[in-house]
């Protein structure tokens, strides 16, 4: 993974096969380089403010942040699943209190995101997503599990204009036996219906607290 820019100090992370970490951290102009086996987590005690890059193919990886993780180019799988693919590559993005969200002004057109992406306390959306041109659209290869709904574009009428991403999100399907490295996960849900929907009566489905 290249391109992991914690806030301030700055850090980058390049992990090429898995079994060697490099991390590289720059404070007041000084440079300072760690090397070890990492478990399979990155996490960040505050805000991810740039994230991008390729994930190698053999790794498995989860990101985390205390706040909000910022992507701003893509971050995608060195090999995409599907058939007669081999690739370990998965990632998940996890931020514990803010959300996941994409710097429109600098994230490019047609952005790629191969990812699960978790935000339990915010949402995963696109900033400034009513003041961006037309970017194209921006897709999603895994899953999005969000306490809100996220914004990712807007259409004008009163100029008959697009503004920002439109959005295909596309499941993982490998998500259905595996997950990140310490990703959270549930097997408990319900499904209540204290209001049905008069328009949809769909059930709303929850995750039942682990008592």
């Amino acid at each position: 993974m290249t391109g992991l820019w914690l806030g301030r100090p700055t850090g980058r992370v390049s992990n090429p096969a898995m079994s060697r970490w490099t991390t590289v951290v720059e404070r007041a102009g000084s440079t300072r380089t760690y090397t070890g086996t990492g478990n399979g987590v990155i996490y960040a005690d505050g805000p991810i403010e740039s994230l991008f890059g390729i994930v190698h193919r053999n790794v498995r990886l989860t990101i985390a942040a205390r706040a909000t993780i910022t992507l701003t180019d893509h971050v995608v799988y060195q090999s995409p699943p599907g058939r007669g693919s081999d690739a370990a590559n998965l990632l998940g993005l996890y931020s514990l209190k803010g959300d996941v969200q994409v710097d429109g002004a600098r994230a490019p057109r047609d952005l790629h995101v191969d990812a699960v992406i978790l935000a339990p306390e915010g949402k995963f959306w696109v900033k400034e997503f009513n003041a961006l041109p037309d970017r194209g659209t921006l897709s999603v290869l895994g899953g999005v599990v969000q306490a809100k709904l996220g914004e990712f574009g807007a259409f004008d009428p009163t100029r008959d204009l697009r503004l920002g991403y439109s959005r295909v999100v596309r499941f993982d399907r490998r998500l259905l036996h595996q997950m990140p490295p310490f990703f959270p996960v549930s097997s408990r849900y319900a499904a209540p219906r204290p209001r049905p929907d008069p328009l949809y009566r769909k059930p709303r489905w929850e995750e039942i607290p682990v008592p």
